[in-house]
């Protein structure tokens, strides 16, 4: 899932350091209150009913890029642009004393979904219905498991993957146990199949010779024909933390955490450009002398969107706008924000072929939305699953964390693919499901098969 560094990483220019940005800023979209106090400053989640301290800290600690014109202020953060204008609200005060609460947390985080939740009429929801359904089961009594429990319900109606909660493990716990009180046995036969156990099997029935790095973030090599195959299995974890390729998944990502918990937002994020700019640049060394590519991201869940960008570069000569992004704003929509896809002098511009599938999401299909613009692309495969906007992260009044799709994202030509996603230009995946599509490449790989690489040879010995 890709996470919006919402403004608790508020780039500063120090040429404008002082007291020119002292005041009150209210977020045009996004819910924030901004307060800078000469080199302090402290971020709040708000809404008509609610305020609540998100982070603060000293200005010293954060960099790069804030301007002022007139009487708006733009923050830039990676590819996003942030507007704030002055504002004299005064509103932190409603929530004090109420911070436990059941209903008033409630009340908060449906007022942040009425007001910044973007696909109500894209995913056929009624929001009010929906509200009175999970707001009549919340009374002052209502327990903290209680209450997760009717949160996590009411946003499984969504089905929307960008929407979750984040809780104290104590409180899951006991809801897990009231959970199993409410349910019968499940006697569903169905396995779920591990992508990241799919995406290895995969790669090694298709390479003699396999690169990668970051324990399988990224595999590659070169398959008969000399076609180069590249397989991304995640937009995220790229960073040079040392962790060696040969522990196992839990370990590796328990390490990663581990020293990403001791780095702001924004060191994580330098780091994460500065890792994949590494490492596609090595793949795409070695790949270059290839007469076509198949770029696999079948198994690719997302991460960050610069992350996407900063690959499919590589592919591309010239700086292009591949789209726009907007967030929910009162009834309508924020200042649109141009993506762009930076150029390489040295592009790979051979025949790609991009394999998508329902479990390509989020920051992947920005990826595949930049591939709209580029002549030599070719998908194949499966829709992505529809997922666009960045994730919202907010604060409840108790300190329990939630998130929500806020943002539109329109590709060059203003289409919208949330829920519906990206259709292939060869579909061979016809299930709805993750789970179904995969089972069908688990049946072709088991029988020394991939229909979708198989298919991307076929169209390159066309041309």
């Amino acid at each position: 899932m890709k996470h919006l560094l919402i403004i608790c990483c508020v780039f500063i220019s120090f040429s404008f350091y002082g007291q020119t940005f002292n005041g009150n800023w209210k977020s045009m979209g996004y819910g924030r209150m901004l307060t800078i106090k000469n080199q302090n400053y402290i971020l709040k989640d708000y809404t008509s009913i609610s305020c609540v301290i998100n982070s603060k800290g000293n200005l010293s600690d954060l960099v790069e890029n804030i301007s002022l014109t007139k009487d708006t202020l733009l923050i830039k953060i990676g590819i996003n642009d942030y507007y704030f204008v002055k504002t004299d609200i005064k509103i932190c005060e409603k929530t004090k004393n109420k911070e436990k609460d059941p209903i008033y947390n409630f009340e908060v985080l449906a007022e942040t979904f009425n007001e910044h939740y973007a696909f109500y009429d894209t995913r056929n929801i009624n929001w009010q219905k929906m509200y009175h359904k999970y707001r009549s089961r919340v009374t002052h009594r209502t327990t903290e498991h209680e209450l997760f429990l009717i949160i996590y319900e009411m946003m499984n109606e969504f089905n929307d993957g960008h929407l979750g909660i984040s809780v104290p493990k104590r409180i899951e716990k006991n809801a897990l146990k009231l959970l199993l009180k409410k349910r019968t046995q499940n006697t569903s036969s169905i396995k779920e199949i591990n992508e990241w156990d799919l995406a290895k099997k995969v790669s090694e029935n298709l390479l003699d010779t396999i690169k990668t790095k970051r324990n399988g973030i990224i595999r590659w090599g070169i398959l008969k024909s000399n076609i180069g195959y590249i397989q991304i299995n995640q937009m995220l974890g790229f960073a040079d933390y040392g962790i060696s390729n040969t522990n196992d998944f839990n370990t590796f990502w328990s390490k990663y955490s581990s020293k990403t918990s001791k780095k702001s937002d924004t060191e994580i994020a330098t780091d994460e450009r500065e890792g994949v700019e590494s490492i596609i640049g090595e793949v795409m060394k070695d790949l270059k002398n290839t007469k076509a590519l198949i770029l696999d991201v079948r198994f690719n869940g997302g991460g960050n969107d610069e992350v996407s960008l900063k690959i499919l570069s590589n592919f591309n000569e010239e700086k292009k706008q591949i789209g726009v992004k907007m967030a929910k704003y009162n009834d309508g929509y924020s200042k649109p924000v141009p993506i762009w896809i930076q150029g390489s002098t040295d592009a790979y511009i051979k025949p790609v072929y991009l394999l998508t599938s329902k479990a390509s999401a989020s920051a992947t299909e920005i990826l595949v939305l930049g591939s709209l613009c580029l002549d030599n692309f070719t998908k194949i495969g499966g829709f992505t699953e529809g997922i666009f906007s960045d994730t919202l992260n907010r604060k409840l009044p108790n300190g329990w964390e939630f998130s929500l799709s806020n943002e539109i994202y329109l590709d060059h030509l203003g289409n919208n693919y949330e829920v519906k996603g990206i259709k292939p230009d060869v579909l061979l995946y016809t299930s709805n499901s993750i789970s179904g599509q995969f089972q069908q490449i688990v049946d072709e790989v088991n029988n020394k098969r991939d229909k979708a690489v198989l298919r991307a040879i076929e169209l390159m010995n066309e041309k």
